[in-house]
């Protein structure tokens, strides 16, 4: 199985440091966006990870103004490593939903939310 480690790490550290104030005015997420409730990650590219240890307790949540992380990942020895935990301000604009000044590649459909980290890594989660 690919590792989410390094990738998430990444994205993780981008988050923390473009969270600055953008002097774009943002738009808040009304209550009735889709992005709204709790997910949970079910696939990392085309590999089902329902049944894994440390990956089928991971999730993002939405309130539609803020977005919690709890992201894990499995160690080779069986241990889990938090990835991505925390909770941000998420703004939406033009269709796309930003977290700081970094947009955020999210697409949902019904009760799927595909997170497309980067060009080689794709989480998918459901409600």
């Amino acid at each position: 199985m690919k590792s989410i480690f390094k990738p998430l790490t990444f994205l993780c550290l981008l988050i923390l440091f473009s969270c600055e104030k953008s002097t774009v005015e943002e738009e808040a997420i009304v209550a009735d966006d889709a992005i709204i409730g709790l997910w949970n990650l079910v696939q990392i590219d085309d590999e089902d990870v329902t049944d894994l240890d440390c990956y089928n307790d991971s999730y993002i949540e939405s309130d539609g103004e803020n977005i919690s992380f709890y992201i894990l990942d499995l160690n080779e020895d069986g241990s889990c490593t938090e990835i991505l935990v925390g909770t941000e301000a998420l703004t939406i604009e033009e269709d796309f939903y930003y977290i700081g000044d970094e947009a955020m590649d999210f697409t949902i459909t019904g009760n799927t939310l595909t997170w497309r980290v980067n060009a080689t890594l794709t989480l998918l989660f459901k409600r």
